[in-house]
């Protein structure tokens, strides 16, 4: 926690000569104020978003001031302490001379730094960094850097591990990856108006922050070229992630994999952009870094599968199928058995694509469609709950399902973008 004194330094001259208020506001400190450790990673305010089921009528800090006199109720306020007082979420200054005086509120992760420092992008005017503790480590370029039209990418594995009190579950393991990201988009705006050095209308390129949305799911390692691994809840990374222009920010990613896996892969995903100076959406095309192993070759389509169905640009092939006792040394219940069907999932369309397994495939039994067993989560084989894939790019992974023990034969479906469908397998006489 800091205590901040904020101090409204308006040019009252330059303001009347421009027209200009005195006022000097910011409603939401989460994209504005964030401390920079070690030069590199950037951690933002901590800002509650106001939930007005709950609102609290007596705190006053949870209402603001509408320019026409009434009142309203924020979108988002401090956190308080364990005596009560609120964090600073927000400042309005009304006149020059006037202060403000709170604490910011931060969540550091838990290990040593060398240097912490205070960004705040003021709204009207540029960037400001002052420097709060320590000595800001030199910080060399990461290795393997990759760009796109918005992004400049850089990933490493680590030898640092999941936690050892976080054991993996049977069959699989925790790998690191070091994950940086600078913003490398400009914006075309007026200069700030309180810049005594440039005129109001003057224009300049500036800068911009770039906002990665569905970072969480946007980001997979691909395990011996063909199996894709999610991040794992370890990982502390938000669902939106923010990436500055000044500096590289670090995010520290966490995924399980199959415990025999050779080779790994890092593959991300980007939403569409609108980039100024270009009349159209903007998708930037899938990144993929090698972390580990030799070069995997992809799995090309069987030119024999058991069943291939077709939804718009996407192939879905049963390469194998069969029926087990046990899961990961779960045994079936009496009277159950597990059904495990191997799938290869292809892309042959021309747009990325997403495919979630555990909600669009289902087994029909004797009381409707059943979706995958949760065992599967214990299956070092089975694809996270949501992957992508660009287009001429395959995956392979499981679905598994508790059947009768005495079933010989079993419909499945696929729910499709385009179109739902259902297939037969048939299985060995028990």
């Amino acid at each position: 926690m800091l205590a901040a004194t904020w101090e409204n330094k308006v040019d009252v001259a330059l303001a009347d000569k421009r027209n200009l208020p005195y006022r000097v506001a910011n409603d939401d400190f989460r994209e504005s104020v964030q401390l920079v450790i070690d030069g590199r990673e950037l951690v933002p305010a901590l800002v509650l978003d106001t939930n007005t089921a709950y609102l609290d009528t007596e705190d006053h800090d949870l209402l603001g001031q509408a320019s026409a006199g009434g009142s309203y109720i924020r979108k988002t306020s401090g956190i308080k302490n364990a005596a009560g007082k609120r964090a600073q979420a927000y400042l309005a200054l009304e006149k020059p001379g006037d202060r403000t005086t709170g604490d910011l509120l931060f969540a550091l992760p838990a290990r040593d730094w060398q240097s912490l420092e205070l960004l705040y992008r003021d709204p009207l005017g540029d960037n400001f960094r002052v420097l709060l503790a320590g000595a800001v480590p030199v910080v060399p370029e990461p290795a393997n850097v990759q760009n796109n039209e918005v992004l400049a990418l850089a990933a490493r594995l680590v030898e640092d591990q999941a936690p050892a009190a976080t054991a993996p579950p049977r069959g699989r393991r925790y790998v690191t990856v070091d994950f940086h990201g600078k913003s490398l988009l400009k914006v075309q705006d007026a200069y700030p108006p309180y810049d005594p050095g440039h005129e109001p209308e003057a224009l300049r390129w500036r800068p911009d922050p770039a906002r990665w949305i569905e970072f969480r799911g946007a980001v997979e390692i691909i395990a011996d070229g063909t199996l894709p691994c999610g991040l794992d809840p370890l990982s502390d990374v938000p669902d939106i992630a923010l990436f500055t222009p000044e500096t590289w920010t670090k995010h520290r990613l966490v995924f399980l994999v199959p415990a025999k896996a050779k080779t790994l892969d890092l593959v991300c995903r980007f939403a569409t952009y609108q980039i100024p100076g270009i009349d159209h959406d903007v998708a930037p095309k899938p990144m993929r870094f090698h972390l580990a192993g030799p070069v995997a070759t992809a799995p090309t389509p069987s030119t024999k599968p058991e069943v291939k169905l077709v939804d718009g640009g996407l192939e879905l092939l049963v390469v194998h199928h069969g029926t087990q006792a046990s899961v990961a040394e779960v045994a079936a219940e009496p009277g159950e058995k597990f059904l495990v069907v191997d799938f290869v999932l292809h892309n042959a369309g021309t747009e990325v694509e997403a495919f979630k397994a555990g909600e669009q495939l289902t087994w029909f039994g004797p009381d409707g469609a059943v979706p995958p067993d949760e065992v599967s989560a214990l299956n070092p084989l089975t694809a996270p709950q949501s992957f992508g894939l660009a287009p001429g790019e395959s995956r392979s992974f499981q679905v598994i399902w508790r059947i009768p023990a005495k079933v010989t034969a079993v419909e499945l479906g696929l729910r499709g973008n385009f179109a739902a469908e259902k297939f037969k397998l048939s299985l060995p006489i028990p």
